[in-house]
C-alpha cells in the first residue's frame, strides 16, 4: 500500500501568508497569479509563463504603476474624442487662482501643467496700472477731505455768528428794529440750515463712496498679496472636476508657470514642429475664453511678432495659458492675452512651446 505523505498545515498555509503580506505591504508594483502543479498545490508569481492556461489573476493586486487615478484613461473614455482637436481638448484644464481664472495643459503624463505666469500672478502691468490709479484716487481722497474740514469750520463759523446774532437781538428793545433784525435773523438761518443739510448729504454720500474705495482698495491689496504667495492652485478638468495642483516652477524672463498635478497619469499634449509652420496653416486656440470651459476658436497662422507667434484665432482672457494647437493636435505656443494682443484688433499671441520647454527643461525631462 502506498503511503501518503502527511503535508503540514503550515505548508499548506504559506502560500496564503505569502499573499497576505504583498496584499497589506502597501501598492503592489505588479500583478499576482496563481496556479496549481500537478499535485494540487499552489504557486504564485508576477512572470506567469504564456502557455499556462490555468492561470489566474489574484484579487486585491494591481498594475504597475497603479495607485494613481488614470485620468488620461478615464476621460478619453468618457468623451471618446473623434478627431485631434477633441484629444487635445481633453487635456486642456482651467485654472482657478486667487486673481481670477485662466487656461493651462498638461504637457506630460504624471501631471504637468503649462499655463501663464499672469494666470497665476496677475498681470504685472496691469497690477501696476491699478495700483498706480489707486494712488491717484489717494490724493483725490486727500483734497476732498481737506476740502470738508475747511467747509465744516466755515459752518461752525457761521454758527458761532449766528448765534452771537441771536444774542444781540434778544438784548434789544422790542420795536420796529428788532423786528427788522428778527426778520433778517430767519432769513439767515433758514440759509445756514439748508447750507447744513446740503453738507451732511454730502459727507454721508462721500463716507459711504469712501468706504466702498478703501474696501475695493483692501481687497485689491489682499488678492495681489495672495497671488504672490500662493502655492496651491485649483484646475477643473473637460468633465468638470476639480482636483488641487501645486507650483512647481514660475519663469522670471517669460509669461509662464509650471503646476503639478500629483498621483495621477493625466493626459498630455505633445509639441508640434513650429519650424514647418507656414502662412495660412490652420491653428486652434483651446481654453477657457470669458469663463466658457472647454471652448475651441480657429483661426490660421499669420507669422511671429517678436518673440510671438500670431494667429487670427480668437483669444480672450479666459484663454490665457491654453494651448494653441494645429491639426495633429500639437502645441504650438501657449496662448496670451495680455497688453500686446489688445493693441492689435483680430490678431492673437502666443509663446511658442520651444520656450516653454526650454525654460522647464529641469522638470520635464523625458
Amino acid at each position: 500500500m502506498k503511503r501518503t505523505a502527511k503535508i503540514s498545515p503550515l505548508i499548506r498555509i504559506f502560500p496564503m501568508i505569502l499573499i497576505s503580506l504583498l496584499l497589506l505591504s502597501g501598492p503592489a508594483t505588479a500583478q499576482i497569479y496563481k496556479y496549481q502543479d500537478e499535485s494540487g498545490n499552489w504557486h504564485y508569481t508576477d512572470t506567469p509563463m504564456t502557455d499556462n492556461e490555468d492561470l489566474e489573476e489574484v484579487e486585491g493586486t494591481i498594475d504597475p504603476g497603479s495607485g494613481r487615478e488614470n485620468l488620461q484613461k478615464s476621460l478619453s473614455e468618457r468623451f471618446r474624442p473623434k478627431n485631434e482637436i477633441e484629444r487635445a481638448a481633453i487635456g486642456t484644464v482651467t485654472v482657478i487662482s486667487p486673481m481670477g481664472q485662466g487656461s493651462g495643459f498638461f504637457v506630460s503624463e504624471d501631471g504637468y501643467i503649462i499655463t501663464n505666469r499672469h494666470v497665476i500672478r496677475g498681470d504685472e502691468e496691469q497690477l501696476d496700472q491699478v495700483s498706480g490709479q489707486f494712488e491717484d484716487a489717494d490724493e483725490k481722497v486727500e483734497v476732498l477731505e481737506d476740502r470738508f474740514q475747511e467747509e465744516e469750520k466755515k459752518l461752525e463759523k457761521a454758527r458761532k455768528q449766528l448765534s452771537d446774532y441771536r444774542y444781540s437781538i434778544d438784548r434789544m428793545k422790542e420795536g420796529q428794529r428788532q423786528s427788522v433784525e428778527e426778520q433778517k435773523y430767519a432769513i439767515h438761518m433758514e440759509r445756514f440750515n439748508q447750507w447744513e443739510r446740503d453738507f451732511q448729504r454730502r459727507k454721508s454720500e462721500f463716507s459711504s463712496e469712501l468706504d466702498n474705495y478703501r474696501k475695493k482698495k483692501s481687497d485689491f491689496n489682499y488678492t495681489k498679496s495672495m497671488a504672490r504667495l500662493a502655492r496651491n492652485f485649483t484646475v477643473t478638468l473637460k468633465d468638470g472636476s476639480e482636483y488641487s495642483v501645486r507650483l512647481a516652477a514660475v519663469s522670471p524672463d517669460h509669461d509662464l508657470a509650471l503646476l503639478k498635478l500629483d498621483d495621477a497619469v493625466t493626459p498630455s499634449l505633445l509639441p508640434g514642429n513650429i519650424r514647418a509652420l507656414m502662412q495660412g496653416a490652420p491653428l486652434y486656440a483651446v481654453g477657457s475664453p470669458v469663463g466658457l470651459r472647454d471652448t475651441v476658436s480657429a483661426g490660421v497662422f499669420s507669422g511671429f511678432h517678436t518673440s510671438f507667434i500670431k494667429t487670427n484665432a480668437q483669444i480672450y482672457p479666459g484663454n490665457s495659458g491654453g494651448p494653441l494647437i494645429n491639426e495633429k493636435g500639437e502645441v504650438i505656443g501657449i496662448n496670451t492675452f495680455k497688453q500686446l494682443t489688445r493693441k492689435f484688433e483680430g490678431l492673437g499671441f502666443a509663446i511658442p512651446i520651444d520656450t516653454a520647454l526650454k525654460e522647464f527643461s529641469r522638470h520635464l525631462r523625458p
